[in-house]
């Protein structure tokens, strides 16, 4: 059975949680989730979480290759004049390479209009942090914990020294 990644939950910490789904013979779907502690090195710009979409996780991998991230909730304030005046609320995305403005790319969210393959929920609301301790997710049962070595190497250190 081979493991399809449904979404991607990339947090403000910088974890991120993943919903999977397997097909069992007998039991039909399995989904299941895998959280990984330090999922992107890059810069987050935003609080709450990000949602990578369904399918096969292409923006999910921009995020770990990024250098920063950005977004922004949709916003009238956010858009130009012409979306100002019809009322358009405008969010974006931003996923930065490096330090030139032309290794970046950006994505707009124009409720009931475009969107992308993503969702920003942004706020306290949305905010978690990194729990190595957790058995379920939402609805799915947690599956593997990805840890950073260094936080590995400490845990081996602390059990040493116990």
């Amino acid at each position: 059975m081979k493991k399809e990644l449904k979404c991607t939950y990339l947090f403000a910490d910088g974890h991120a949680v993943q919903v999977f789904t397997k097909r069992d013979p007998d039991a039909g779907d399995i989904d299941f989730a895998e959280i990984t502690e330090k999922f992107t090195d890059a810069k987050l710009d935003f609080d709450g979480r990000l949602i990578f979409g369904w399918g096969r996780g292409e923006m999910a991998r921009l995020a770990q290759r990024a250098t920063r991230i950005s977004a922004k909730m949709p916003s009238i304030d956010n858009g130009s004049e012409s979306t100002k005046k019809i009322g358009q609320p405008v969010g974006s995305l931003h996923f930065y390479f490096g330090g030139d403005w032309g290794h970046a790319l950006y994505f707009s969210d124009m409720p009931g209009l475009i969107s992308g393959d993503y969702t920003y929920q942004g706020g306290a609301g949305y905010a978690e942090v990194f729990n190595p301790e957790l058995a379920t997710w939402g609805s799915c049962r947690v599956a593997r914990i990805h840890r950073v070595r260094e936080a590995l190497a400490a845990l081996a250190a602390a059990a040493i020294n116990a």
